[in-house]
């Protein structure tokens, strides 16, 4: 059973699926940092427009649920360089994210957060379809 886990969480069904996914993994000692990041030019908005970051409201439930000893964290950067910034300066054991689904030709193109995760983290990663 792991620790310490980071759980990288944009609100969308595949981090849910992260999410649900990861309760196979962890026992009733385990802390989960859920960590959202709001893309730097969606911050301004944000600000300007007094919106909340991601809605993580059906992870928080679920974890809440189950008993999950857990926090929420919310960083402002560009997610990929943040996620990886965030799990290599701590002591986790594995950071968990759902794949976006990016078609082979997206995600050669652009790369995906998933791939540039897994390139440069220094601890294990899992990705749930």
């Amino acid at each position: 059973m792991y620790q310490s886990v980071l759980l990288a969480a944009d609100g969308s069904e595949n981090s849910f699926r992260a999410a649900v996914e990861l309760m196979h993994f962890i026992g009733e000692k385990t802390k989960v940092t859920v960590l959202n990041v709001t893309e730097i030019e969606h911050s301004k908005d944000e600000v300007l427009h007094g919106l909340k970051p991601a809605n993580l409201d059906s992870i928080t439930t679920l974890f809440d649920e189950s008993n999950v000893d857990y926090n929420v964290v919310i960083e402002r950067g560009i997610p990929e360089e943040t996620v990886i910034k965030y799990a290599n300066s701590r002591d986790y054991d594995i950071i968990t994210l759902g794949s976006r689904g990016l078609n082979s030709l997206q995600e050669i193109m652009m790369g995906s957060l998933s791939r540039k995760v897994v390139k440069k983290s220094e601890i294990p990663v899992l990705i749930v379809k």
